[in-house]
């Protein structure tokens, strides 16, 4: 996949709804993250980053999608998501301090949709603050100690999502990441061996061969992230719709998903 720009919108609202789940969920305190409630639409919990910081968490599925983080006092918000009733979408930073909303019947994150409110820095100084850099570590560890994804839990998708939208406006993700795949034989096939120099790995999750395996659990092509790499490099100034696509994880329609219809036998070709 593509390395994306930063745009001051959410991609928080691209989610697809799993099966049902009958699952209530605690563990200890030593866990970490340390979850404190999750159902088959949502998560929460606390975590402890390699900088020493804790945050708490929250989220839940498409279409009722919110996404939170708070400060270790669990009350102070860093950022949250939301996607609201009446089809807006809302994205508060520092409890208010920058509020961006993106009306209901956009069909795109064109910049003329976008309502500011607010001090227009804040977004940035969120991303690289020292709560908002652990996210993308958050959504790693969820994957790696936990199994929730992208494809294992809905609302972990909408959590992962958050994060790929920090790793791709920073250019930093957990090293870890990028370890391991998961994938069992012949289930998929794992991008980064497969095509790897000659596609820069169209169809993965992730910075060109880097994988972000948190967001659909492995290495392997996606839905979304096809979406997502076509866009990009559709990307131009005559066609600046495919830009805020890519920026955005599609921000709209598709929803993004990680199914593998547009996947075949084979990655697909995303452009050159």
């Amino acid at each position: 996949m593509e390395r994306g720009k930063a745009i001051c919108i959410a991609i928080l609202v691209l989610g697809c709804g799993d099966g049902p789940e009958t699952l209530s969920h605690t563990t200890s305190a030593t866990a970490n993250p340390n979850i404190t409630s999750r159902t088959s639409t949502s998560i929460a919990g606390t975590y402890l980053g390699p900088n020493g910081v804790e945050i708490g968490f929250s989220a839940t599925a498409y279409p009722a999608a919110t996404v939170r983080i708070n400060k270790s006092d669990l009350k102070t918000e860093v950022v949250s998501f939301t996607l609201k009733s009446d089809g807006s979408k809302k994205v508060s930073i520092y409890g208010g301090r920058e509020i961006i909303t993106i009306p209901a019947g956009a069909s795109s994150p064109d910049t003329e949709n976008l309502i500011y409110s607010g001090d227009q820095n804040q977004l940035s100084a969120m991303l690289t603050s020292q709560w908002g850099a652990i996210i993308p570590n958050l959504a790693a560890d969820l994957d790696k100690n936990d199994g929730l994804n992208g494809s294992t839990h809905a609302a972990a998708l909408q959590l992962g999502l958050v994060a790929a939208f920090v790793s791709g406006s920073t250019g930093n993700a957990p090293s870890y990441a990028n370890s391991t795949s998961n994938v069992a034989a012949n289930e998929c096939i794992d991008l980064r061996y497969f095509n790897g120099n000659t596609n820069n790995c169209c169809g993965m999750c992730g910075f060109g061969c880097s994988c972000w395996k948190w967001v659909c659990g492995d290495c392997c092509c996606h839905d979304g992230c096809v979406t997502h790499d076509v866009a990009c490099r559709s990307c131009s100034p005559s066609h600046p719709i495919y830009c805020l696509r890519w920026a955005t994880f599609d921000f709209g329609s598709p929803i993004f998903n990680c199914g593998r219809t547009h996947c075949g036998g084979e990655p697909p070709y995303c452009g050159t």
